[in-house]
């Protein structure tokens, strides 16, 4: 008995496209979004807005990007039940810095200083901003 041969399909290969991207050449400004988390500090540093109204702030114009996205998950789960040091993470993340369980705790002990009073507030203060600035 012979085996039957069925005829193959025809496949065409795509075509080859030199350099393909689905960018534009056109210079165009960057969607911009200036987002304040100034407010995460003075709670942080002053004790004040309350944490539910800093939450609830925080949440109602959620900013940053694919860093912070889940931090702002934590944020609406736990609502003011979360921690400080999770806002802390926040912060680091919203200022480009990597949310390291060193980092945390250095500024939250910074933090902690400052809200303490005294006479190291002051430089406490000032450390805690610089190293969001480095």
């Amino acid at each position: 008995m012979r085996a039957s041969h069925a005829s193959k399909p025809s496949v065409r290969a795509a075509p080859i496209v030199e350099n393909a991207t689905a960018k534009s050449s056109t210079p165009r400004a960057a969607n911009c979004m200036v987002v304040d988390f100034g407010s995460i500090d003075t709670y942080l540093l002053d004790g004040a807005p309350a944490k539910k109204d800093l939450v609830k702030g925080l949440l109602e114009a959620p900013a940053g990007d694919d860093a912070t996205r889940p931090f702002y998950e934590g944020l609406r789960l736990l609502g003011p039940r979360t921690p400080d040091l999770a806002l802390i993470a926040l912060r680091l993340a919203s200022a480009g810095k990597k949310a390291t369980d060193e980092e945390v705790t250095a500024l939250r002990l910074l933090a902690d200083e400052v809200r303490a009073g005294g006479a190291r507030a002051g430089s406490a203060r000032a450390e805690y901003h610089a190293r969001l600035q480095r």
